[in-house]
């Protein structure tokens, strides 16, 4: 398992809020202990935390920039059917043999919905397109990889985990009275 983790702001982010979403990669780090590191883009924030499993070298550390160096994934899962969605794409496109790379090349290549059709397995996935500054959220249908978010009309935050969420200074924490009834229904 991995940790994932990012924070979409319409405002600009000052040096002390960055600070702090660095700080708060750590909050994940007993579900990745093997690597973690982060993509900063204007107010644009993904983090990561890896536990390796497929592929044990640091080709496959996240966030993971594509090779047209358009889009950027944080990805939790495991993909099963990477090795045969990898002959989609050009050889040369594949650095390293792992399904971090090829889920991250089949969406360059072919978009979030066609790749979305064809990958099975488990997973949360947040793919930002920096062309487009444009974020996505994914998670297989069972939901079996967490993926848990707050959003307001400035931002979105998401993560691996509620403690982040929790611990985010930044978001006022107040409960949803319709929210709360969908959730005990």
């Amino acid at each position: 398992m991995c940790g994932i983790i990012g924070n979409f702001n319409k405002k600009k982010l000052d040096n002390d809020s960055k600070k702090k979403l660095i700080e708060i990669i750590y909050l994940l780090k007993c579900r990745g202990p093997d690597n973690s590191d982060y993509f900063f883009d204007n107010n644009n924030f993904l983090g990561h935390t890896r536990l390796s499993i497929i592929d044990l070298s640091s080709n496959s550390n996240q966030p993971i920039l594509s090779n047209c160096k358009r889009f950027v994934m944080s990805f939790n899962g495991e993909i099963y059917n990477f090795k045969k969605l990898a002959s989609l794409l050009d050889e040369n496109n594949i650095v390293n043999f792992s399904d971090t790379k090829v889920l991250v090349e089949l969406i360059s290549k072919f978009g979030i919905d066609f790749t979305l059709k064809k990958i099975q397995g488990m997973y949360a996935i947040s793919i930002f397109d920096k062309k487009n500054n444009y974020l996505y959220l994914a998670r297989d249908f069972f939901g079996k990889k967490p993926l848990y978010y707050f959003h307001n009309n400035d931002q979105i935050f998401f993560s691996s985990t509620l403690l982040p969420i929790i611990k985010n200074s930044e978001i006022k924490k107040k409960i949803n009275p319709e929210a709360l009834s969908y959730y005990f229904n």
